[in-house]
């Protein structure tokens, strides 16, 4: 069985990994091609079951490059077999790095995905524009973060209650892990650079408790929180 065609989705989180190793080469072993790679497998466990080679390191490469075939600033020529669904999804973003990282972040949530038929029908889809300024991140640091984990640990865990995704849920769970900025991006006065060691691996329990509030929580605090719920039970 032949992998799928790439959905809206799963380019949009490939373009967002593309404008992070831009402008290095994709190559299989880059840090956001192996957790790019990672990610899409879990969100499609059910089909990697059927193909094993589903979303491979080689072909979240190919992707990379057909994007470098589409982008008018890159010098070379790529691969020339982008579809009309690439050539798409990089007409809507483009090198529009906090639009695309807007447009992952609600892929991830799920709220890119098609809400329910409604009884009633309504009027919907006109394009509205929006202006606000964000904390621009690094897609790519993140990756890197995740990566340096497998190296050193072989897996993905909480840093706070040591969930580990992949342990619980199996190949689903694969690749799934939060980053967490220890300092507030909110607290940066301008831009400054953020390390990997700046970023800490949480499951999203311990993510929302650390900002369910301010002041936010330290890992620390966090981790006397957890260990005095755990001694009352």
């Amino acid at each position: 069985m032949r992998s799928p065609d790439w959905s809206r989705d799963e380019l949009i989180l490939a373009l967002q990994a593309y404008l992070a190793i831009t402008p290095r080469a994709p190559s299989p072993t880059a840090p956001e091609v192996v957790a790019l790679s990672a990610e899409l497998r879990a969100r499609a466990a059910d089909t990697v079951a059927e193909v094993p080679n589903y979303r491979s390191v080689d072909s979240v490469v190919m992707k990379l490059m057909n994007f470098r075939n589409i982008d008018p600033e890159f010098a070379g020529k790529g691969l020339e077999r982008a579809g009309t669904l690439d050539r798409t999804v990089w007409a809507d973003f483009g090198r529009d790095v906090a639009a695309v990282a807007a447009a992952a972040a609600k892929v991830r949530g799920g709220a890119s995905r098609l809400p329910a038929p409604a009884v009633a029908g309504a009027s919907e889809g006109e394009l509205i524009p929006r202006n606000h300024l964000e904390r621009e991140r690094d897609a790519g640091l993140a990756a890197s973060r995740k990566a340096v984990a497998l190296l050193a640990e072989g897996r993905l865990a909480c840093e706070t209650c040591g969930f580990d995704f992949e342990a619980a849920y199996g190949p689903r769970g694969r690749g799934v892990i939060d980053c967490h900025h220890l300092t507030p991006l909110s607290e940066y006065d301008g831009v400054r650079e953020t390390r990997s060691e700046d970023l800490a691996l949480l499951c999203a329990n311990c993510h929302r408790m650390i900002h369910s509030r301010r002041p936010w929580l330290s890992l620390d605090e966090l981790r006397v929180l957890l260990a005095g719920v755990r001694h009352l039970t």
